[in-house]
């Protein structure tokens, strides 16, 4: 029996994986060793830990309370720590991370110097806005195995030095589960509003863009809801700012939302709008439209319902939004046709072969083109 361990960070990163860590739990031939750190264990973003339903095998705090860039740091520098001991108690195959954020690469740092093996999903995308994109690429090179969404991304992979017969494209895990509803054109009546810290502007230019975008809003009829930021510098002043917005207005709402309930509730609603990669990846496989503001998510492969605008341009892109032209665009788009299902299952049987085979952390550069 392998024993596969799974990392995850946040209610973001587990909504995606899980369906991988119940194809891990429910097949005999492999033990589940799952490691919960980072916001999960917050109590200022939700204590999502009470959203993971299997066994957990590790769990270390590793979060300040503080939304200093220092305390970020000083974060990474416990997941280290901390993971190392956890790891070195359970002793995994293959340790199996998703996404690009700072806890993570900390985290594939302390299973790189320990030798376990690490299996990543979602590598090779850019995202030019955020300080992600430099922790995705060091996650790379520290992976032995790589799970990419579409062939592009696969090729960035390999650009980095990486092997193509360690670079799978899998398709999107997020999409494992997920129903296609048509959008319709017609009003629902409410947004959803999804907004994280743009990590490269520092935390004046932040706030700046925070009460810029509650006033491109401030005039609008819509029920809005807003879903809590995640734990990069900042995201607490953003929440305690949605949180006090809300208690004026009688139509907008703050909410502490995990995966399930945030994905129906953007169901119901005309469009998300924010930073958030939700608005690119889940949003169009439900069929709901996005305004992707600023330069957080530039880069990623965008659908025809993502409108994209910057922070100022938000009146404009709402406009957009209920002009039957942009409906005729996204009405029967399905944009991540390229990312098929079933990514989940293709990556356990993948890891499978690969620890059968004598998975190892030793690695060599891949001259890209040469060959």
């Amino acid at each position: 029996m392998f024993r596969v361990g799974v990392l995850t960070t946040s209610r973001a990163d587990w909504g995606l994986i899980r369906p991988l860590v119940k194809c891990v739990h429910d097949d005999p031939e492999t033990e589940l060793c799952l490691f919960v750190t980072g916001s999960h264990l917050a109590p200022s973003f939700g204590l999502t830990i009470s959203d993971i339903d299997f066994p957990i095998s590790e769990r270390f705090d590793i979060l300040y309370d503080s939304d200093s860039e220092l305390a970020v740091a000083a974060s990474a520098g416990n997941a280290i720590d901390m993971c190392v001991r956890a790891l070195a108690r359970q002793n995994p195959g293959v340790l199996v991370v998703l996404g690009d954020r700072s806890e993570t690469l900390a985290c594939c740092m302390a299973a790189r110097m320990l030798r376990v093996p690490i299996a990543h999903i979602s590598g090779g995308e850019v995202t030019a806005g955020s300080l992600d994109d430099s922790w995705r690429h060091c996650i790379t090179k520290l992976a032995s195995l790589h799970f990419t969404y579409c062939e592009e991304y696969s090729k960035r992979v390999m650009q980095l030095g990486e092997f193509p017969d360690k670079v799978f494209n899998v398709g999107f895990i997020a999409l494992d589960g997920l129903k296609k509803r048509k959008w319709l054109g017609r009003r629902y009546g409410q947004f959803v509003v999804a907004w994280h810290p743009n990590t490269l502007t520092d935390r004046l230019e932040q706030q700046k863009e925070v009460h810029l975008l509650l006033d491109a809003l401030e005039k609008r009829d819509e029920t809005i809801y807003f879903a809590s930021a995640n734990a990069d510098g900042g995201g607490r002043w953003i929440n305690e700012a949605f949180k006090k917005v809300c208690e004026n207005r009688h139509n907008w709402h703050f909410l502490d939302m995990n995966r399930e309930q945030f994905l129906e509730r953007c169901r119901a609603s005309d469009a998300l709008i924010g930073n958030s990669s939700a608005g690119i990846y889940e949003m169009p496989a439900i069929g709901v439209p996005t305004i992707n503001v600023g330069d957080r998510q530039k880069g990623r492969l965008m659908a025809l319902s993502v409108i994209e605008c910057n922070i100022k341009g938000i009146r404009w892109a709402l406009r957009l939004l209920f002009k039957e032209t942009f409906q005729q665009w996204v009405r029967n788009d399905y944009p991540l046709k390229y990312m098929g299902k079933g990514a989940a299952r293709k990556i356990h049987e993948i890891i499978k072969a690969k620890l059968n085979e004598g998975l190892s952390v030793r690695k060599e550069f891949y001259d890209y083109g040469t060959d």
